[in-house]
């Protein structure tokens, strides 16, 4: 089940939010949230966190969506027509979701049969909660922009990228004697290069078609490039118009990589010499939140040191890449993660960079709660300046269980950044350019 979902658990540390006589500020998980006077301390309520869509219907008979009279005034609720749930601030109070009671879902279930733990996405065939993904049309990104090159090409063992699970909703993975290593978490957009067996598949010619003849194949060991989901045949097409920047990086894996090895890394910068950024720039203001603009700035430009003039090679060059995974794959489908340690050897042996670390440690065989003593580590290193260019916030961290047999990793970001986040994809459903993006660009937005 996907963290973008309806989450039944109790709503806590509730206080009076400052300068209002009805709304009080209380935590669902590690998540603020605001709700009026009615609510009480300890209270089951369904939550919905930041980037999750309320299903149709839901919203509707709980009037959510913000709907005006006549007069302009505002009869609904607080919800825009996308139904996305947003970090915002609020009389310089932090909200990171949205919290109703359990009676928003009478109609659709039994409200007495639901109980704490609870995760709900469909009731009863309808919709409640699903991630948010803005409407999109087919774009060439969707197959590498070459679609009949794509199409032709069978490679199994290329993994797809891993979602990792927001930490504050996984506590319980953790366990006494884990050894769990905290790294920085870039902003950028995610790639992945693999060495595998690829077949291609030749077209068929009239001839053979005639007589039901199979095509012609052909396999052999070759570098393999893709997006969280996508694989990518050629540098053209792609929402950033051209996947350039991406292969440039890839190019710097050739040669190096063992048989069935795939690496995972984040590409951060900009998308070419004298090109945008591959994180929409944000305008600070929007936050209302007048120490972090002291602190950063009118806008948030994610540039992570890169220098937006230079090219691929120069120093600091446009774009960078940063690793965070690697896995072997044997020919007969074994995966075998890499270590922290062994990825750093191999970053070192193939002359990239590493993610930035922050701290490995290991939880006290006699710990009472290790989902509170991670979440306690977390919180020292999840905000601030990103430590590689220092001129943004960072957008969170990502803690990795070491000891797990396969890969297991949940991120924690930080209050400014999602709310920084939501600003961006509002510029670009405003200006229409998220009708040129993909499921696969969106999700990493």
């Amino acid at each position: 089940m996907s963290d973008y979902c309806g989450y039944i658990t109790r709503i806590k540390g509730l206080t009076p939010l400052p300068n209002s006589d009805r709304l009080l500020i209380g935590r669902c998980f590690d998540d603020n949230v605001i709700v009026d006077n009615s609510y009480n301390e300890g209270e089951l309520v369904i939550y919905f966190m930041a980037g999750t869509q309320i299903g149709e219907e839901f919203a509707e008979k709980n009037n959510l969506i913000r709907k005006l009279d006549a007069e302009g005034k505002n009869v609904g609720g607080y919800l825009e027509k996308s139904r996305a749930v947003k970090a915002i601030n609020i009389r310089k109070s932090k909200s990171d979701g949205l919290a109703l009671k359990l009676e928003s879902l009478e109609g659709f279930t039994d409200v007495s049969s639901l109980k704490e733990g609870d995760r709900i996405e469909v009731l009863n065939g309808i919709v409640i909660a699903q991630k948010y993904l803005p409407k999109i049309a087919a774009t060439s990104e969707k197959s590498g922009g070459n679609d009949k090159a794509v199409s032709h090409i069978n490679c199994p063992q290329f993994a797809e990228h891993i979602d990792t699970a927001h930490l504050d909703k996984s506590l319980s993975a953790f366990h006494p004697g884990d050894t769990v290593q905290i790294t920085v978490k870039l902003d950028g957009t995610s790639h992945r290069t693999g060495y595998f067996p690829v077949t291609h598949v030749a077209k068929r010619n009239w001839l053979q078609k005639l007589l039901r003849l199979k095509a012609k194949t052909t396999t052999d060991w070759e570098i393999v490039n893709g997006t969280r989901r996508v694989v990518l045949n050629s540098p053209d097409g792609g929402f950033y118009g051209s996947n350039e920047f991406r292969f440039a990086m890839a190019d710097k894996l050739k040669g190096k990589l063992y048989k069935g090895e795939e690496v995972f890394y984040e590409i951060v910068g900009y998308v070419g010499k004298g090109g945008h950024p591959i994180r929409p720039t944000v305008d600070n203001k929007k936050l209302n939140d007048k120490e972090f603009v002291k602190q950063y700035g009118g806008v948030s430009e994610f540039s992570y040191g890169c220098k937006q003039e230079n090219g691929y090679t120069d120093d600091p060059p446009c774009c960078e890449m940063y690793v965070y995974r690697i896995t072997l794959t044997t020919e007969d489908g074994h995966v075998m993660e890499y270590s922290p340690d062994q990825i750093k050897a191999r970053c070192e042996d193939m002359g990239v960079k590493y993610v930035p670390e922050c701290e490995t440690f290991r939880i006290p065989e006699d710990c009472a709660d290790p989902g509170e003593y991670v979440m306690e580590k977390a919180k020292q290193y999840y905000d601030g300046p990103d430590p590689i260019g220092k001129t943004h916030v960072r957008e969170g961290v990502v803690l990795r269980i070491v000891n797990r047999r396969s890969f297991a990793a949940y991120k924690y970001k930080n209050h400014s950044y999602k709310v920084l986040a939501g600003i961006a994809v509002d510029q670009l459903v405003a200006s229409g350019e998220i009708n040129s993006l993909s499921a696969d660009t969106i999700e990493e937005l």
